[in-house]
């Protein structure tokens, strides 16, 4: 008759000791009882029955379960999951107002990127000019700077006057796109291409003279040194301002074709400022869905926790009434075995129910 009693998954090790204490204790009362009362051929009625096993058993019960009781509030634990689900409920509700807010906010703003939002192609040709003239005014520079080394400048000097002559041509590169680009008619803008070119075109040749004469005399050096008789070609600073002249004409027409208005600029501000603004807002709402669903988890945990707390106290109160049922059931094999009248009392078959105040049963009608 002696039952395998299941435990909880989860144990709490003072009280699992004092159960197991409890089904040591009232099983070996159980045995020696039922043996004694047996040999005197008892109990012979149902009054004498409950006396002698049953009044016991459900005082030893009772006092566990009102200790499980004790231990493991019923109330507070589910008081507890309720809070924490009520408390987190709160913050949820909290940041989805804010999520709302950041959603309702969002939309002008895509609107406004969508409709502030340039032509990427003439965009992307743009940068592309802007690099280009960035190449050609370095390149220039460079150039300048190995010429006016070869002329025995000093290395500081031609440094500065190199980068000079670089920011010198971007400069004049955009600011004489954007003079050529007001123009309103034809002839103001042949004009105004001249306006700009003649000063570019003196310029050029200046530095075509300087670079000549370097190369000139780098040559006249490699012909003496390689015994060479006579010097037969030399650098002509018209062709050297030619090659520069096209090339800057190139870059100047360039700007000239895609030059950006004040207004597509204004424009672009605009949209980079609301691409900006749109990244913060979304940044923000997907801040706070990943601190909903933080906060989602801890919840489920917490409340989880809570639960199982109260499971293993009603599994425990299940399972002492088990340790009841399982101490009458061993007095009345013991009682049995030892009867010398081998009768077999009627109330024996049918067991009276072992009365408790079970706290958890009471709360799960309620």
């Amino acid at each position: 008759m002696n039952q395998q009693i299941t435990h909880c998954s989860l144990t709490d090790t003072d009280q699992e000791t004092m159960i197991i204490d409890l089904e040591r204790e009232l099983l070996g009362y159980s045995q020696l009882q039922g043996q004694q009362n047996g040999q005197q051929n008892k109990p012979t009625n149902e009054v004498e029955f409950r006396s002698l096993i049953l009044n016991h058993a459900e005082i030893a019960v009772q006092s566990a379960i009102s200790k499980n009781h004790e231990r493991n509030l019923p109330i507070s634990s589910i008081v507890v999951a309720k809070s924490i689900k009520s408390e987190a409920e709160k913050k949820i509700a909290l940041i989805q107002s804010l999520i709302q807010k950041d959603e309702h906010l969002l939309r002008p703003v895509l609107e406004r990127v969508t409709k502030l939002m340039p032509d990427k192609k003439n965009r992307f040709v743009g940068t592309a000019v802007n690099f280009a003239i960035g190449i050609i005014s370095a390149a220039e520079g460079v150039f300048a700077y190995d010429s006016l080394r070869a002329t025995s400048f000093p290395k500081i000097t031609a440094l500065v006057t190199a980068t000079g002559i670089m920011v010198a041509i971007a400069v004049t590169t955009h600011i004489g796109s954007r003079f050529i680009r007001k123009a309103k008619t034809v002839k103001q803008k042949v004009g105004r291409y001249f306006l700009v070119l003649i000063p570019a075109v003196i310029g050029f040749f200046a530095l075509a003279t300087i670079r000549s004469n370097a190369y000139n005399t780098i040559a006249e050096l490699n012909f003496k040194l390689n015994n060479t008789p006579t010097l037969t070609h030399t650098s002509q600073p018209l062709v050297i301002c030619i090659i520069s002249f096209i090339i800057f004409l190139t870059g100047l027409v360039l700007a000239v074709k895609f030059y950006k208005t004040y207004e597509q600029r204004k424009q672009e501000q605009a949209y980079d400022q609301a691409c900006s603004e749109r990244d913060e807002i979304q940044q923000r709402i997907a801040a706070n869905k990943q601190q909903i669903e933080m906060i989602e988890k801890e919840t489920n945990i917490k409340v989880e926790e809570a639960l199982a707390r109260y499971e293993l106290a009603v599994a425990t109160e299940n399972r002492l009434q088990v340790i009841g049922r399982q101490a009458v059931e061993v007095y009345i094999s013991h009682n049995l075995r030892h009867r010398t009248d081998q009768q077999y009392p009627a109330f024996f078959a049918n067991l009276p129910t072992l009365k408790y105040k079970l706290f958890f049963d009471n709360l799960k009608k309620n």
